[in-house]
């Protein structure tokens, strides 16, 4: 039977498991390595701040009931929901293992935080006033948390003390200054807390992040994603929730990896994340005017760009220039210009007009574009822009290697057939195997009045010796 004396002190509003362990540690007065032994069975445990581990004994010890330590005075319950492949497994090392940091992937994660203890001074006096002691709340140590959700003010950090990470009077301090936030840090520790809340009572929905930014516009209908919109919002975001720079965050405006994983829903991630793009969808109106009114996306007018780059080059700008002033590639002004016979001020000056008359005569010819570029001591590419700057001289060249391969094929079967007279179909389709297959898919009614009159199969009767 559990003594009076190795009981826990009663659990004030929002209060941590860890936090009612310091205070029977501090009130009770044995030595640290008696107590760990007394509540956990082993004098070497360590105890983690807001994923307080090995509840089972801990509550037998205690007389608590575990169930209640699980869900209303740790964090497992966060990370449960926002691992649902993981779930099972957290709830069966929280309650058995001394340590279940494993179980909810905290070395898995790419964004890493510091473990602290964080308090709110204004609260530290009031659970002063109130209470006789100061305590940990549970709202406060949620990853990624800088603010106070009862009041706008900045949290502290106190780091952790070596193994077994608990000492006496280890609390939060009364002597600390109020450090007002803004008001998105504020309303960001709100909906964590609030979340947190309604995962403990089982009334929290999954949110699919996926519809969520396309009824906002930052994925259009036809599901492309606007991900450099998203990652400047969520980087402008997370800069105003935090005063510090921690490892939860993106980690510039170009993170695209931040928050792929999630809108694919392929891999588990950070709760942090979770909350911050939740917090981003139910809240986009304090970050942009309207739905994503300035990151709007408005489809180029592709004949108005095209006249501004015909304007410039008839100028006398270079590509460069004119790409610089258009956001067009040199590529595609390059071959504007070829296609409205502007001139280019290129240097070196090597595809001159009458080497361009050549190489367009060659195409037409049907030559391949590398012997093309051998024979004039020009780039591929340089034959191919042009050969795409006459309209359609790719559909004609398409169509005559087409007629090409038609031709050689014809040919090799009409040659066989001439050298073996007497030859049956099977005999020509294995001799001749690449251009029977060809000509049979693409020209079957040729293929068929060319080739020997198909012969009857020659039934062999079978005799049976008798031994």
């Amino acid at each position: 039977m559990v003594e009076v004396g190795m009981r826990l002190p009663s659990t004030l509003p929002d209060e941590t498991l860890y936090s009612r362990l310091v205070r029977s540690l501090t009130f009770i007065g044995l030595p640290r390595s008696m107590f760990l032994t007394t509540m956990f069975g082993n004098d070497r445990a360590s105890i983690h701040p807001w994923l307080t581990s090995n509840l089972s004994i801990l509550a037998e010890n205690s007389g608590e009931d575990a169930q209640i330590l699980f869900r209303e005075q740790t964090l497992f319950p966060l990370f449960s929901f926002f691992l649902p492949h993981y779930c099972k497994r957290i709830y069966c090392d929280a309650l058995a293992l001394h340590s279940a940091s494993r179980a909810c992937q905290l070395t898995n994660f790419r964004e890493y935080e510091r473990i602290t203890l964080k308090y709110c001074p204004m609260c530290a006096r009031e659970n002063m006033e109130m209470y006789g002691v100061t305590y940990w709340h549970l709202g406060h140590q949620i990853p990624g948390i800088e603010a106070c959700y009862l009041h706008k003010i900045w949290l502290y950090h106190i780091p952790m003390p070596p193994r077994p990470h608990i000492q006496v009077e280890l609390l939060p301090s009364l002597e600390s200054h109020d450090r007002h936030c803004n008001f998105q840090a504020y309303a960001f520790a709100n909906y964590s807390v609030s979340k947190l809340k309604a995962i403990t009572k089982g009334e929290a929905e999954f949110t699919d992040y996926f519809r969520g930014f396309k009824n906002i516009g930052y994925i259009t209908d036809a599901g492309r994603v606007r991900r450099k919109s998203i990652a400047t919002a969520l980087y402008r975001l997370a800069s105003q929730i935090t005063e510090m720079n921690n490892g939860l965050l993106p980690k510039s405006d170009d993170d695209y990896s931040y928050f792929s994983n999630l809108l694919k829903g392929k891999s588990d991630q950070h709760p942090f994340k979770h909350l911050l793009i939740g917090f981003f969808l139910e809240h986009v109106d304090l970050f942009c005017k309207g739905k994503i009114a300035e990151l709007e996306y408005k489809k180029p007018d592709s004949s108005a760009s095209s006249d501004k780059c015909k304007k410039l080059l008839s100028q006398g700008l270079s590509m460069a220039e004119a790409s610089r002033r258009t956001g067009k590639s040199r590529c595609f002004i390059k071959a504007l210009a070829i296609r409205s016979n502007i001139s280019l001020n290129l240097r070196p000056r090597k595809i001159t007009v009458s080497v361009k008359e050549n190489i367009l005569l060659l195409a037409q010819k049907g030559f391949h574009r590398k012997e093309i570029a051998r024979r004039w001591g020009v780039s591929v590419g340089s034959v191919e822009t042009l050969i795409s700057s006459v309209p359609g001289l790719v559909n004609y060249r398409k169509a005559a290697r087409i007629e090409s391969k038609c031709r050689r094929h014809k040919i090799r079967i009409i040659r066989w057939l001439s050298e073996h007279p007497q030859a049956i179909r099977q005999q020509c389709r294995k001799e001749c195997g690449a251009a029977f297959f060809w000509l049979y898919r693409h020209k079957p009614t040729w293929i068929e009045n060319i080739l020997p009159v198909a012969t009857s199969p020659v039934q062999h009767r079978k005799v049976k010796h008798k031994l």
